[in-house]
């Protein structure tokens, strides 16, 4: 804002962080050998933390 350019935070409002893991999930994680990873990701989307505010 000090260079009065503006920043479009839209979509950064809007994404959750389950929303972020399974971005992970599906475009990072399948290059990985081994699923530990995975479940990790299974576990944390699982959690209140994954969902969307009230």
């Amino acid at each position: 804002m000090a260079r009065h350019v503006f920043t479009d935070r839209s979509l950064a409002e809007r994404t959750t962080l389950g929303d972020a893991l399974e971005v992970y999930r599906d475009e990072v994680t399948v290059e990985k050998a081994g699923h530990q990873e995975g479940y990790v990701i299974k576990a944390w989307l699982k959690h209140p933390l994954a969902a969307p505010l009230p």
